[in-house]
């Protein structure tokens, strides 16, 4: 059995998305089977709801664009991979980690918008968590880093980084 990859309401949260494994799912309220499943050519290892258009983004191997309803592939697979995923607030970009950076896939052009920079002190560590702010100025990933955990806030679009929070204690500003 594989772990949770991602969960999501749908913007309304009348839905609930879920993957884990190749299998990505939509509840409905009050309902305890899917209303929709799909399965997916890789483990899906994140997903998100775009804002204003409702398709599901699945992240992993490559990022497969899902309906919301039926979860039927909406065409071939984005150019890009990456896990977890998340869009900006206003839908233009979907956000994808792969190892230690976060890239902005512009949907629109079909092109990296922007990139994080790698780390310093990153020795290859995979992000394995991602957030925006609601306004979608800033970002947060979190990761594992030299045995400790951290979390690292960024300023958008410039992808510069602002701070370095451990978790096991102590900030630092970047």
């Amino acid at each position: 059995q594989n772990a949770v990859g991602g969960l999501r309401f749908r913007a309304d949260g009348r839905c609930v998305y879920a993957c884990a494994g190749r299998t990505v799912c939509r509840w409905e309220p009050g309902q305890p089977k899917p209303a929709a499943t799909h399965q997916g050519p890789h483990n899906g290892n994140g997903l998100d709801v775009h804002p204003t258009e409702g398709w599901v983004a699945v992240g992993g191997d490559s990022i497969l664009r899902l309906s919301a309803v039926t979860l039927r592939p909406l065409g071939p697979p984005l150019g890009m991979s990456g896990a977890p995923v998340a869009f900006t607030p206003d839908g233009r970009s979907l956000l994808a980690a792969r190892d230690d950076q976060v890239s902005a896939w512009y949907l629109d052009g079909g092109a990296v918008r922007w990139q994080t920079p790698v780390p310093p002190d990153a020795n290859g560590v995979r992000i394995d968590s991602l957030a925006l702010g609601a306004g979608g100025a800033l970002m947060l990933t979190g990761s594992p880093l030299r045995g400790d955990r951290h979390v690292c806030l960024w300023e958008l679009p410039s992808a510069r980084p602002v701070a370095r929070l451990s978790i096991d204690g102590g900030a630092s500003t970047v």
